[in-house]
């Protein structure tokens, strides 16, 4: 069965995207682009004429990969998580907050189930709050910054579904975070909120291991102590 394809496509880059971008095997052909894979093989990076750019296919993990690695219930194009995530990231970055750009987002349909991708504006230079935590170039003031930073979101009601340390990014000395697949805009509460606190600590303790640098202990402390006066 063919796929029925529908493409969103941010109104900036009309003229410039074309469907064979979202195929990692387009960009394959492409010698002289730079192409550099990166995490679980559901995304990557590349050059393209209006930049480098992630393009991120969506797939599943855990239990429910050993069913489907990257299919879902189709439920209507507008409620693909691409789209859906497109859609966030689009509402965030005009309210000011800083998320990626979104490019555009495909979704292939195939009878009752479908597929999709999701291209983003890559963050220069960047690197994620694990990378810094495991090295020595987060002092107080940029755990500070971070702290503020999430508190901001989540006083604004923004919901991020998996706030660990491989999605908070410093870029050009701005604290972004980044996927925000199945997130969404709620209402603030103090349950869900430290939630997403704690998931973010236990990430921070998963990648840095045991015994903590007392120095680290500290930093995280101010942290904490930025959210709860952001969130007063």
């Amino acid at each position: 069965m063919s796929a029925d394809t529908q493409l969103k496509v941010n109104p900036d880059y009309v003229d410039e995207i074309d469907v064979e971008w979202f195929d990692r095997a387009y960009w394959l052909k492409h010698s002289q682009v730079d192409l550099q894979s990166f995490g679980r093989g559901g995304a990557f990076a590349v050059l393209t004429p209006i930049g480098r750019v992630v393009i991120k296919h969506y797939q599943r993990g855990g239990f429910a990969a050993k069913v489907s690695r990257d299919h879902y219930v189709f439920q209507g194009y507008a409620r693909s998580r691409a789209v859906i995530e497109f859609e966030l990231l689009q509402t965030l970055r005009q309210a000011g907050f800083a998320v990626p750009e979104p490019i555009a987002a495909r979704t292939q349909r195939r009878g009752l189930t479908y597929h999709c991708d999701l291209i983003t504006r890559e963050l220069p230079q960047s690197q994620t709050l694990s990378e810094l935590a495991r090295g020595t170039q987060l002092d107080e003031a940029l755990w500070l910054q971070i702290g503020t930073t999430i508190a901001k979101f989540q006083a604004a009601g923004v919901y991020h579904d998996d706030l660990n340390a491989q999605n908070v990014l410093l870029s050009d000395g701005t604290v972004y975070l980044i996927d925000f697949d199945r997130g969404e805009r709620r209402k603030p509460d103090p349950s869900w909120q430290q939630a997403n606190i704690k998931r973010l600590l236990r990430s921070l303790k998963k990648n840095i291991k045991a015994p903590w640098p007392e120095a680290l202990e500290r930093n995280v402390a101010a942290m904490l102590s930025a959210v709860a006066q952001t969130r007063a």
